[in-house]
């Protein structure tokens, strides 16, 4: 009887304790992947190309070149900026497309806030067990405060758009960023 109480408790307490994070999100990437971060030539042309698609319209799992979704519109323009398409790592190896979600877990390296360089991609979520949206990283609009690429459905388009670091906006937050991992030539 008492090893079921002491168990209950211990489940009580995981319970309180996961519904108090904000987000409960693994990164499952291999051990080392710094190799396979993409450069900063590649990280710049991908945001060149991603800003060249501001106002295209914004459709749900559209990838481009005309039309986008969040993921869509990244993976659209590294795939523009290596000029290949298998080039996201995901849990089978390499593939051609990757959703948010994807891209957070396996499909990149953290990096720290205070380490975010241009065409990294900013990952935003409403959920504490997924990523729901993302975009790709400007640069820092003002302290705490993230100014990002991303094919919104609320504005139902490519857009440059802000976030803070800490807090929320139209329910959603930041959960991270993260440099996409490539193929090594």
């Amino acid at each position: 009887m008492r090893r079921h109480g002491t168990l209950r408790s211990i489940a009580t307490a995981s319970v309180i304790l996961l519904s108090s994070c904000t987000t409960t999100l693994d990164r499952s990437s291999p051990a080392d992947v710094s190799a396979l971060a993409a450069p900063e030539s590649i990280r710049a042309a991908a945001l060149e190309t991603a800003i060249s698609a501001i106002g295209s319209p914004y459709v749900w799992a559209a990838n481009g070149p005309d039309v986008f979704d969040c993921s869509g519109l990244i993976v659209w323009a590294y795939r523009t900026a290596v000029g290949d398409t298998e080039i996201f790592l995901g849990d089978r190896g390499f593939q051609s497309d990757m959703a948010m979600d994807g891209f957070y877990r396996t499909g990149t390296i953290a990096v720290e806030s205070a380490d975010l360089a241009p065409g990294d991609i900013v990952f935003i979520t409403s959920s504490r067990f997924s990523i729901t949206h993302g975009g790709v990283f400007v640069r820092w609009a003002a302290p705490g405060e993230i100014e990002f690429i991303n094919a919104s459905s609320y504005y139902d388009a490519v857009v440059i758009d802000t976030i803070p670091v800490d807090g929320r906006v139209r329910g959603q937050w930041f959960a991270g960023a993260g440099r996409v991992l490539l193929p090594t030539p």
